[in-house]
């Protein structure tokens, strides 16, 4: 969920532009436009161990699953595609 654990230093931004934008796609398909903008409202931009931790759990809330139950829907997903 943050920037700096996606990918090597050269290729962060072109792999998590990409993963982000499949990762959006996936969740608006999966929990409505709805609750995704009230996801991309709520969570905060964060490098903090604390700011990260809140975020999961309010996308935990909002989306009712676990981060890790939504990560392998995703990667399923994906693999599909």
């Amino acid at each position: 969920m943050s920037f700096t654990e996606i990918g090597s230093e050269q290729t962060r931004p072109p792999v998590a532009y990409a993963e982000a934008a499949s990762f959006v796609k996936f969740l608006i398909d999966t929990v409505g436009r709805a609750r995704f903008l009230e996801a991309y409202q709520t969570l905060r931009n964060s490098s903090e161990k604390a700011g990260l931790e809140r975020n999961i759990e309010k996308l935990e809330q909002i989306c009712g699953k676990p981060l890790p139950a939504l990560q392998r829907q995703w990667e399923t997903a994906f693999a599909r595609s």
